[in-house]
């Protein structure tokens, strides 16, 4: 280490400004600590001019126990500089700093014997005691004659799996040659129930988004930490918990899988309250809401969220099961109550729309579905995380809070005082004693935790009343990177547009150009997601239409070309292209045919020596973009028709170009990567495919058939499209034009395989618009002469 300190000029440089840097190093390389030392380190608050090497040692030893209770190597080296006020100052003097101490922390990572290992097999271990216990305990529901709860508890865990095994699927589908492994692997880690265990595993060992993956592996972790809470730690508690109330002998072993239970799920809580709010991304991407967690003593509010947490899953877990029995309406009527208050809350408050875009129709349904679910978690978890604005917000989420404490004191009395006496109730004074006993456990904790553990700067967010859309506009109006502000399109568009809406487009129009001139490294991820209508304010040419809606429904800034009813030959013409449309593609002579021409025009015999037709073939997939060998199976969706455009498009210039231009792409891209992975799945977007759902599009608009493809009669419908077609070849023009415009759109957002659907859209609407344009055309000059 001192050899690299000395070879490196701008280390070699720092260390002779500062002469303790090579003690600092060498104690974080070595990566050996003891208690002793880090209580010392903790100690250390001298400044940079003034530390000595001794001081050094002790602050360097301390990293070790840093990523013991850190998830990730930079949320580590995060509480590392911000403890001691030297490396503060040393982050601030030498840019490199930082980025070589997470690079030190991540190699380390894997090297720490215990530290995060510990949190990874923590997760799992967890996980494998809950299902143990909920495996005892329905052995032993089903032999005492209980077998509704067994039955309801069987049912939670399979449904969780089958979930979780979604989740894996979603997440492998794209990643190349090597998903079905993965795949598999995962899987096995879900029904063997060390999932938890694994995806922390990945977390803390660095492992990056693999390509083609959806979701990176901290974001993985997070939703399937959070699916197994929705749908079978809260659920699976309730039943318990109903189960032990109303049974006559309350065994040990119910008892333990209570806690079991409570402690897995109040795990799972913790973690994704405590790593978010560690992470440096979010907190520098969030500063406002992201830093409730102190720097320092991070074991300690881990322990402390814990705590917190896991009285109130037994907490609330325990009053519903009481209210339950003592009367199953009472129970029904006050959760109604409450999820009916909530939500006039939120539509009082105008915040019922959530940050997940969705269509303009769904807002409100998808709003107050996502609403329901949140507050269920809260409601039952107590979860930190969910305090912020975009989810549950600050002022409900105490609201909540204290409701659930007090309601243990009501619920208990009310189980005394109205229960009927039967075999199994529990004596009052042992009612009064748990309920007593959790209260007081869960106010000492949630009242060490806002007092002596938070950052006091950040307790505000734990009642703020500040809004979703509030939040959303404030993030916006209060930023003047563009990079952080483009954050408002990847959000529903409903939150900001009422609001802001004449800010944002002011602030694209004065952009657009110098966005198209410097191309930023995030331009080509976040122009597919800005609306067609504010991408256009900087042009003064016709607005294209908005994202995701079709022209025809709201040509308001020039005119709409004259419509007619359909002649007889186009009546028959649109007849038989539906016909077409809606016959499924087959093994049979005419579409073996179809294929074998589209095969002999594609697939050249230079450049294979034994081209001859084959089905299933790679060549289907490697040359067109299929989704599998067997072409058929990916026409079926645009019947035979998709067929014959599909012939067209390979026979005409442009179809070729564009083929060759696809090809291109992924060759460059394997040139680049190897062989591993699936390269062509980011390099390039499915071609087939695009082009059958373009063959379904174009027949939408031009009135073949309805938006999924069903007959409609046409015979008494106007449209300014019927002029367009006079023969099957007119059809199959158009969707080659259609990819033509798709294929150029590709090229200028420079996006890539997870951008398609956007893409594809903006196509669509482009397409519309050259379609009325052309009607337009022809009936100028038919008027004109």
């Amino acid at each position: 280490l001192t050899e690299l300190m000395f070879t490196i000029n701008v280390l070699r440089a720092a260390s002779r400004k500062y002469r303790f840097l090579d003690e600092l190093f060498v104690c974080v390389v070595r990566n050996k600590t003891k208690r002793s030392a880090n209580q010392a380190a903790y100690a250390v608050t001298a400044s940079l001019s003034s530390i000595t090497s001794k001081e050094a040692s002790l602050i360097g030893k301390s990293l070790v126990g840093l990523l013991m209770s850190n998830q990730t190597g930079s949320a580590a080296v995060e509480e590392f500089i911000l403890t001691y006020p030297a490396l503060t100052e040393l982050d601030a003097e030498f840019a490199w700093f930082r980025p070589t101490l997470v690079a030190i922390a991540d190699e380390l990572m894997g090297k720490v014997a215990y530290g995060v290992k510990v949190r990874a097999a923590i997760g799992a271990t967890f996980s494998i005691m809950d299902m143990v216990s909920d495996t005892v305990i329905i052995v032993d529901y089903y032999a005492t004659g209980r077998s509704g709860y067994a039955n309801l508890m069987v049912g939670l865990v399979l449904g969780n799996i089958i979930i979780q095994i979604l989740i894996v699927y979603v997440q492998s589908r794209s990643i190349g040659n090597s998903r079905w492994r993965t795949f598999f692997f995962d899987s096995l880690a879900v029904v063997t129930f060390v999932k938890p265990g694994l995806d922390a595993w990945k977390v803390a060992s660095g492992q990056e988004q693999l390509p083609g993956a959806a979701l990176d592996p901290l974001v993985e972790m997070m939703f399937g930490k959070t699916v197994e809470m929705v749908f079978e730690g809260i659920p699976g508690m309730v039943v318990q918990c109903i189960a032990f109330v109303e049974s006559e002998e309350k065994s040990m072993m119910a008892i333990l899988s209570l806690l079991i239970s409570a402690a897995s799920t109040g795990m799972t809580s913790t973690v994704i309250t405590f790593d978010i709010d560690i992470d440096p991304t979010k907190r520098k991407n969030n500063p406002k809401w992201m830093g409730l967690i102190p720097n320092v003593n991070r074991g300690l509010a881990f322990g402390n969220l814990f705590v917190i947490t896991t009285t109130h899953i037994i907490a609330k877990g325990i009053i519903t099961a009481l209210l339950a029995v003592t009367n199953s309406a009472w129970m029904w009527l006050f959760m109604a109550c409450d999820y009916g208050l909530y939500i006039a809350y939120t539509f009082v408050r105008s915040d019922v729309s959530f940050f997940v875009p969705v269509p303009a129709k769904a807002t409100i349904p998808f709003g107050i579905a996502a609403r329901i679910i949140l507050k269920t978690v809260v409601d039952f978890t107590g979860c930190l995380f969910f305090r912020i604005p975009m989810l549950v917000g600050g002022s409900w989420f105490t609201f909540d809070l204290a409701k659930a404490q007090i309601s243990v004191l009501v619920v208990a009395y009310l189980y005394n005082e109205f229960c009927e006496d039967v075999d199994g109730k529990m004596d009052p004074n042992e009612v009064w004693g748990i309920a007593g006993g959790l209260f007081t456990l869960w106010l000492v904790a949630f009242s060490h935790f806002v007092l002596r553990v938070a950052v006091p700067e950040y307790r505000h967010t734990i009642w703020s009343t500040q809004t979703g859309w509030q939040t959303s506009c404030a993030y916006f109006l209060e930023n003047e990177d563009d990079k952080k502000r483009v954050i408002v399109f990847h959000q529903n568009r409903a939150m900001w547009e009422g609001r802001i809406g004449g800010e944002v487009k002011a602030w694209v129009r004065e952009s657009w150009d110098r966005w198209e001139r410097d191309e930023p490294e995030w331009l080509k991820k976040v122009t597919p997601t800005i609306p067609d209508d504010l991408a256009s304010s900087s042009h003064n040419s016709t607005p294209p239409p908005k994202m995701g809606l079709h022209l025809t429904k709201y040509l308001d800034d020039f005119d709409m070309p004259a419509s007619s009813l359909p002649t007889a030959s186009q009546l028959s013409l649109l007849k038989r292209l539906n016909s077409e449309l809606n016959t499924p593609c087959t093994d049979c002579q005419d579409d073996l045919l179809l294929l074998r021409q589209v095969w002999e025009t594609v697939v050249s015999p230079a450049e294979f020596p034994s081209p001859d037709f084959s089905i299933p073939s790679p060549l289907w997939s490697d040359h067109l973009g299929f989704q599998s060998p067997n072409p058929i199976s990916d026409i079926r969706g645009g019947g035979r028709l998709s067929a014959r455009c599909l012939l067209h498009f390979v026979r005409s210039d442009m179809g070729r170009s564009i083929v060759a231009k696809a090809r291109k792409r992924r060759d460059e891209a394997v040139e680049e990567l190897g062989n591993e992975g699936r390269p062509d799945s980011f390099a390039s977007y499915p071609l087939a495919p695009a082009l059958i759902n373009m063959t379904r599009f174009i027949a939408h608009i031009l009135g073949v058939a309805g938006e999924h493809g069903q007959p409609v009669d046409v015979s008494k419908k106007r449209s300014p499209f019927y002029s367009l077609l006079k023969s099957e070849r007119d059809f199959a023009v158009a969707v080659t034009g259609a990819m033509h415009v798709l294929d150029s759109e590709w090229e200028r957002c420079n996006a890539t395989y997870m951008d398609f659907p956007f893409v594809i859209e903006r196509a669509k609407n482009i397409t519309e618009t050259m379609l009325l344009q052309t009607v337009r055309e022809r009936q100028q000059r038919v008027h004109s002469n």
